[in-house]
């Protein structure tokens, strides 16, 4: 979209194709802390963070303030943007999905201004949750070969989160897989106050992740898809694997018998051979970028 217009956040309302990509908690899909396989402790720390803003009275109870910015610091695809998703339907707050591609523009200043109205319309519409994803594209690390604007952007969402109060319902969540690029002037106490470390699943965790996969593909087929699968042997040669590649093991696997269906064929239930199969296909590939001037 062209940012060089001018847009009022407050129209924007849960419309996800929009210019600032902000979407209510309401428009948020159906997911819980259920679907948060393999992170246990990132479960944990999660629902202690909704109750800051579902309880405030309880803070206010001890004399304490609640924390106003986490960062959720692992490698990709291990649940930490669903993660901020489920915790805003868990509160039923307003989400807003920074989406930085959109909030970077070739126009002097509005980048920044962009970023300012994210915050205003986030306050007046308490209690919300500011998401960025892929903070160390935004909020890298300033040097000398910093661009203008990038500065700008930064210095504003610093000045921003600085003039947030504990109580005011607003909570910055972001996110990264490379926490050591962001500007340590982001991650300071005040501003973020805690980082939640989010790690590759366990086998355990692996175990979850297929079991969530497993029930979705046969709640939405009405029967059992998969017959005698060795869960256990499957979960330990998925070593190393995060959840989005999981999940994308299960899809693939499903896929295939649906094109052997296609061809006519009478494909049977999946079994542990043919996620085995494509958990030693499986290609893996990592994506370095950032995001700016």
């Amino acid at each position: 979209p062209d940012l060089s217009e001018d847009f009022n956040l407050s129209e924007v309302g849960s419309r996800i194709d929009d210019k600032t990509a902000v979407i209510k908690a309401t428009d948020l899909p159906h997911v819980s802390f259920d679907d948060l396989g393999g992170q246990d402790s990132l479960k944990e720390e999660l629902m202690a963070v909704s109750m800051a803003l579902k309880k405030p009275e309880l803070y206010k109870k001890w004399g304490g303030a609640p924390s106003k910015g986490y960062i959720l610091a692992g490698p990709p695809g291990v649940g930490k943007t669903l993660a901020a998703r489920i915790l805003a339907g868990n509160v039923d707050a307003a989400f807003y999905d920074v989406n930085l591609a959109e909030i970077f523009t070739m126009w002097y200043g509005k980048s920044s201004q962009n970023i300012d109205k994210v915050f205003s319309v986030a306050y007046d519409n308490r209690p919300s949750v500011i998401f960025f994803d892929e903070i160390d594209a935004l909020a890298s690390t300033r040097d000398q070969s910093s661009h203008e604007e990038s500065v700008r952007v930064i210095s504003v969402i610093l000045k921003r989160m600085s003039d947030l109060k504990p109580q005011d319902g607003v909570l910055v969540l972001a996110a990264t897989n490379r926490l050591e690029a962001v500007d340590p002037a982001f991650l300071r106490p005040g501003r973020i106050d805690k980082i939640i470390n989010v790690p590759m699943p366990d086998e355990k965790g692996r175990r979850q992740i297929f079991e969530i996969y497993r029930q979705k593909a046969e709640k939405l087929a009405d029967r059992k898809v998969f017959i005698d699968v060795d869960w256990e042997l499957v979960s330990s040669r998925a070593e190393k694997m995060s959840g989005a590649e999981i999940a994308e093991v299960v899809r693939r696997t499903l896929e295939e018998k649906i094109r052997q269906e296609l061809k006519g064929k009478k494909p049977d239930s999946v079994s542990t051979r043919d996620l085995l199969a494509q958990i030693d296909s499986y290609e893996r590939r990592g994506v370095s970028r950032r995001i700016g001037f």
